[in-house]
């Protein structure tokens, strides 16, 4: 009996251990891939990457793939921004305590990060009673993004 528990013990632990360098390797390629000036073929390997981590239900995986493909999103997309913020919304959607709490912290900084930036956009801007685009964070008065 307790050979079999220490023999199950192991098979675990190794799954386990071997399901972690998974996705080590992984990330070892999008970072070479990245380094190598391919941000698409990185975006491929982070697809695949979020796919297993959605099966395995790894939030810390999802949440590192939603970074990363939102930092290489920037990098090759025209309206990127937009897009960023939709799929940490939907992302959010999704998930659950702690990984909502995080997220939703990450939204709320990429929202500051683009006030920030265009500051001067958002003080020439008169408040509205109605919103052009309730999506569309870059139309919004000041006070509704706030």
């Amino acid at each position: 009996m307790n050979k079999a528990l220490t023999l199950i013990m192991i098979l675990l632990f190794a799954n386990l251990s071997h399901s972690q360098n998974n996705y080590t390797n992984l990330w070892e390629s999008v970072e070479k891939l990245e380094a190598e000036g391919l941000p698409k073929s990185a975006l491929e390997v982070i697809e695949s990457i979020r796919e297993k981590a959605e099966r395995d239900n790894n939030n810390t995986q999802q949440i590192k793939v939603l970074l990363f493909k939102s930092k290489l999103s920037l990098i090759l997309e025209e309206d990127a921004q937009l897009n960023i913020i939709q799929a940490f919304k939907t992302q959010i959607d999704k998930s659950e305590f702690p990984a909502k709490n995080i997220l939703e912290n990450l939204l709320a900084n990429l929202y500051w990060q683009y006030f920030q930036q265009n500051r001067y956009k958002f003080y020439n801007r008169t408040k509205t009673l109605e919103k052009v685009d309730k999506e569309d964070f870059r139309t919004w008065d000041l006070q509704t993004l706030f």
